[in-house]
């Protein structure tokens, strides 16, 4: 109740509001999803988000809107260390650029577990668009929602926060625009992790030295970034050949990365093996990215690179033919193995 006070209080805009939703307010729940640590509704919310404060000194909101339920497991009381970050996350709400908003906080009236609600995307996850989509997805299509994904992620890092569970089931889209959700918020608790603790998150996005006990930085969400590309230029999970976690876990850590496939520009396998550089160092940052993919967006029809990689898109039938048998991979978010030796790791890229 505090922490709710506190925000509503310290509120510059409605962007920054944030409420508590009584769980009543909800009807029609439907579960779309389970991961990890939560399971996922879409629900009406009958009241609505908040639209303006009126002359009588009363909210005005939107009516009956469709939003995500976020129910975490074993979540009856949040760590202050979760509102603290939470508080940080709704501060620089109105910053943020194509960043799904989080509207507040509900209890599940059952076993009492803590729920999100937030904004919902309409056209699901990139992950299902995708498996949906691939056969339309052009190089247009893939650039126009690279750079919606680089603009999110640098307005993130802008305001000096860090999303650290950045994949392809945490990028909704919305009438073909896509947009980054959780910000690192829908874990059970602020991961401060070493090399003994439990470590929350789906493998093929983790950066190695996460793997190895390290903290989260925005070099960590660069490196799953990488891994986005990855699937943005080849329709496939990256590391979708791999049927264990423990040897996934340990190729990643000694820097073997996925396979790259005939067909890609140059240009981009270039970004893209930069941000998921075994040195964390040696990744660009947002701003470096966002600039080369929006350069690549504006002036994509003149790219040679990218017109052939549509060409060669359009005529790789034997691609197409094997996909089905690719989809191996069906990574969620989880408690992950145990931490890589860092003392096996190498440099290899």
């Amino acid at each position: 109740d505090e922490f709710i006070k506190k925000t509503q209080l310290n509120s510059n805009n409605i962007c920054e509001l944030f409420e508590w939703i009584p769980f009543e307010k909800f009807r029609d729940l439907q579960l779309i999803g389970e991961g990890g640590y939560s399971t996922v509704y879409l629900a009406k919310w009958i009241d609505g988000r908040i639209l303006d404060l009126n002359e009588d000194g009363k909210w005005e909101r939107t009516g009956e809107n469709d939003v995500i339920l976020k129910i975490f497991y074993d979540s009856k009381d949040l760590s202050q260390d979760y509102l603290n970050e939470l508080e940080s996350y709704n501060r620089c709400n109105s910053k943020l650029n194509r960043v799904l908003r989080c509207y507040g906080i509900s209890k599940d009236p059952f076993a009492k577990n803590t729920i999100m609600v937030m904004e919902y995307a309409k056209d699901g996850s990139l992950k299902v668009h995708l498996k949906n989509n691939f056969k339309n997805f052009t190089w247009i299509k893939r650039i126009s929602i690279l750079d919606d994904i680089t603009q999110s992620l640098k307005s993130i890092h802008s305001v000096g926060l860090i999303h650290k569970n950045l994949h392809s089931g945490n990028v909704l889209i919305h009438d073909d625009y896509a947009f980054i959700g959780d910000l690192g918020l829908c874990t059970p608790k602020i991961q401060k992790h070493d090399s003994t603790s439990s470590l929350y998150g789906v493998l093929p996005y983790v950066a190695p030295e996460i793997l190895k006990g390290n903290q989260f930085t925005m070099a960590s969400d660069i490196y799953a970034f990488g891994m986005i590309m990855y699937e943005l230029a080849t329709t496939l999970s990256p590391y979708h050949d791999y049927s264990s976690d423990e040897h996934l876990l340990h190729d990643i850590c000694n820097g073997i990365r996925p396979k790259i496939f005939e067909g890609i520009p140059n240009c981009f396998i270039e970004l893209m093996t930069k941000c998921w550089s075994q040195n964390p160092e040696e990744r660009p940052n947002a701003d470096y990215i966002a600039q080369i993919v929006q350069d690549w967006k504006n002036n994509l029809s003149q790219l040679e690179e990218f017109n052939n990689a549509e060409s060669f898109r359009l005529k790789d039938d034997e691609f197409e033919n094997i996909r089905e048998k690719l989809l191996l991979g069906n990574y969620k978010s989880k408690v992950l193995p145990k931490f890589c030796d860092i003392s096996s790791s190498s440099n290899v890229e």
